[in-house]
């Protein structure tokens, strides 16, 4: 059964560093063994060639 937990973070600048970085934090504090669902608008900065 899920927790509901949200990760959420205010950020200064919308851009593919800011989004890999949360990502990235996002990995370092999830349950290596639980599904993460990531929900996404359709902004630029979540179709950069560094992903």
């Amino acid at each position: 059964m899920g927790t509901g937990e949200v990760l959420t973070e205010i950020i200064a600048r919308n851009d593919a560093v800011t989004f890999t970085a949360f990502l990235d934090r996002m990995d370092a504090v999830a349950d290596p063994h639980r599904a993460i669902h990531v929900v996404l608008d359709n902004d630029s900065a979540h179709t950069t060639m560094a992903l």
